[in-house]
Parts: structure tokens; C-alpha cells; sequence
């Protein structure tokens, strides 16, 4: 960074000169240095690139997560005929997007409110504890292993809609 400089600048309205103390040249391509309020902070070239990565392949996985429940669909239709109808086959397609929809705008304030990182953490340990919970989905009947897949899928949205506000800071 250079030393500040002092700039003098003419009012137009009184024709008088105005110095401007502490302005500061900032280089826009320079990616090591991000400002953040009154002060700088410093990333590596590395921690940049690796937060960049890591952002699309959580995008990615969400797309993978939305677009796996059609295909297990087909095969549940045949292992489960009777209890799987359109309707119930709706919930489970659809449980993913609202929680994506719902975890979107939740996010946005808690990342606003605690900070990036924080709010990365929370998104991937509720897109994990939906995964998880989706994974060991069970019941007393196929229909309520069904629900609890609809409820362990929408928790599963809530953390992968959060990354978007929090992964949207690097785009």
C-alpha cells in the first residue's frame, strides 16, 4: 500500500479548494488484499483460490442433491407401488426446494449478523445433519419412512439454500 495521500479538490458550488487527508490509492486487481471496514485484511493467493473451490463444489453438491431424488424416485415407485403415490412422490421432490428457498433467506441475515465463516459452518452442518438423517430414513410403515425422508430433505434444503448467500460473496 502507498503512503495516504492528500488531494485537493474544487467545490463547485463556492469555488473554494478542499483538502481530503488519509485518501488512500487502492489496487483493484490485488487479490491478497481485501478491505474490511476502517482497517485491511490480509488472504494468501491460496485461501483465496481454496474458498473459491470449496464455495462451487458445495454449489455443485446442492445441485446433485436436488437432481438425485428423481432418479431414487423411479426406483422407489417399483420397491414401494403401493404406498408410493404422485402425491407423496411431490412431497419428496419438492421438500429439497423449499428448504432451499427457506434457508436462502434465513441465511442471508445470519450471515449478515455472524459473519461469513460462521455462516459456512452452519449451512454445512445442517446440509450434513439432512443428509444424515435422509440416509437413515426408517419408519414403523413405508409411509412414515417417507415422511421422515420428506422432513430429513427439506432440512437437507435449509443448509444447501444457505450456502448460496454465503458462497454468493465470491461471485
Amino acid at each position: 500500500m502507498s503512503a495516504p495521500e492528500i488531494t485537493t479538490v474544487l467545490d463547485r458550488t463556492s469555488g473554494d479548494e478542499k483538502d481530503f487527508k488519509n485518501t488512500q490509492a487502492i489496487d483493484v486487481g490485488d487479490v491478497e488484499s481485501i478491505e474490511k471496514g476502517t482497517g485491511q485484511a490480509f488472504y494468501s493467493k491460496v485461501s483465496v483460490y481454496l474458498m473459491m473451490l470449496f464455495s462451487g463444489l458445495a454449489l455443485g453438491s446442492d445441485g446433485y442433491n436436488a437432481a438425485v431424488m428423481s432418479n431414487l424416485n423411479l426406483f422407489l415407485t417399483v420397491i414401494y407401488p403401493d404406498t408410493l403415490s404422485s402425491n407423496m412422490t411431490a412431497r419428496l421432490s419438492n421438500a429439497f426446494l423449499i428448504g432451499m428457498i427457506v434457508g436462502m433467506v434465513g441465511f442471508g441475515v445470519v450471515v449478515d449478523q455472524l459473519g461469513r465463516k460462521t455462516g459456512a459452518v452452519l449451512t454445512t452442518l445442517i446440509l450434513l445433519l439432512g443428509i444424515v438423517l435422509s440416509t437413515g430414513a426408517s419408519g414403523t410403515s413405508p409411509l412414515g419412512m417417507f415422511w421422515m425422508l420428506v422432513v430429513a430433505r427439506g432440512v437437507a434444503g435449509v443448509g444447501a439454500g444457505g450456502e448460496y448467500p454465503v458462497a454468493g460473496r465470491f461471485s
